[in-house]
């Protein structure tokens, strides 16, 4: 018997995801010539694993989607184990209403977004005009000045 059948028998799924991505990660720092502690490299590889779990949950595209997926959230955590599908009508209606409580937090973070990603556009309008004030608007960029 050939040792791949043996392995394929015996029910061998293939190496563990978390030991791949470890290799990956630990061999990509080796070649830049980083150093990171086998904690840190364990602290990257589960980051990625859970970007990898919110890429898997569609983003919403409309205020219903995102407020439907926060009550969704919010049952499935106050509720475990149940799941946001077959929850009631009346905790459909109750956790919507939280959702909705929790949209003005969103929308001052999608503000704050719109502001740093206008920051980032203009840092790089800066450096591609290579203006001679160019660290100041480095500096302003990244830390904005405060308003008044």
């Amino acid at each position: 018997m050939v040792g791949g059948e043996k392995e394929a028998q015996a029910g061998v799924q293939g190496p563990d995801p978390r030991a791949v991505l470890l290799d990956a990660i630990s061999t990509a720092l080796n070649a830049a010539g980083y150093w990171l502690p086998i904690e840190g490299k364990k602290a990257v590889v589960e980051a990625v694993l859970a970007l990898q779990e919110q890429a898997r949950v569609p983003a919403a595209t409309t205020d219903e989607e995102l407020v439907d997926q926060i009550a969704a959230a919010i049952y499935e955590w106050a509720a475990q184990p149940h799941k946001w599908v077959g929850a009631h009508d009346h905790d459909v209606l109750a956790y919507r209403g939280d959702a909705y409580a929790v949209m003005p937090i969103v929308e001052r973070l999608r503000a704050e977004d719109q502001a740093s990603i206008a920051r980032v556009r203009a840092l790089a309008d800066a450096l591609v005009t290579d203006s001679p004030d160019i660290a100041k608007r480095i500096r302003n960029a990244i830390q904005p000045e405060e308003q008044s």
